[in-house]
């Protein structure tokens, strides 16, 4: 009994240090955050513990730009946005995403709305970049909404508002070391409001308690 209470007490701290969470508080970016486009720019506010993006422009279709966070690397993960879009079809996207930046910027998940042209607006998952961890279902209307990516061993999961949309067992384990927000539009002169209200990575709860296990192994070895 007294091991497992170790390993719990252990697994708090090491819970602490590997989760990522902002709730957008004040009235900018955290210093985490990094901006990145290719070309494109934006137009955004902090207030209200959310993030709103009033405007995406640039010089291509469609215009896309980034903010991505380092993380720990993390081989398992519970990811989770609360993101959400004001009325109005006018082309626009938002996303979270988990990637690895250090093999070749790969996407390891990602899931998001977009409004497609001449469509009804949509929800995507997409799994390590393939046509088989791909799928699109109706978006839900607009206001505030719950968008979770989770990894398991070779599993990886996507949910809406706690409902799967699409499970696969056959993630390639890149570890996950940037967690990151993407905004769109088609046209910049008509922009209805996007919003984040959070996001909170953290490790799968077995990755966790195999992270506590090897602490209380070293803690042991230690003892005279």
């Amino acid at each position: 009994m007294r091991r497992y209470i170790l390993i719990l007490a252990l697994a708090v701290p090491l819970t602490a240090a590997a989760q990522f969470f902002d709730h957008f508080e004040g009235d900018r970016l955290a210093g985490h955050w990094r901006f990145t486009s290719w070309g494109q720019s934006w137009e955004h506010s902090v207030s209200d513990s959310m993030l709103h993006v009033t405007r995406v422009f640039g010089q291509a279709e469609i215009h896309g730009v980034h903010i991505l966070a380092e993380l720990p690397a993390l081989a398992n993960f519970d990811a989770v946005s609360i993101m959400g879009w004001d009325s109005g079809s006018v082309g626009r996207g938002m996303g979270l995403t988990i990637w690895n930046g250090a093999n070749l910027n790969r996407d390891i998940a990602t899931i998001g709305y977009r409004e497609p042209r001449n469509a009804d607006p949509v929800v995507i998952v997409s799994f390590n970049n393939t046509r088989d961890g791909y799928i699109e279902v109706p978006a839900p209307p607009p206001g505030m909404h719950e968008f979770r990516l989770s990894r398991t061993g070779t599993t990886l999961e996507a949910f809406l508002n706690g409902e799967l949309l699409l499970r696969s067992t056959d993630s390639d384990m890149l570890s996950g070391n940037w967690v990151g927000l993407v905004f769109g539009a088609r046209d910049p002169a008509v922009f209805n409001p996007l919003h984040v209200d959070l996001v909170d990575v953290v490790p799968e709860p077995t990755t966790l308690m195999v992270l506590a296990a090897g602490a209380l192994y070293l803690l042991r070895r230690r003892r005279p």
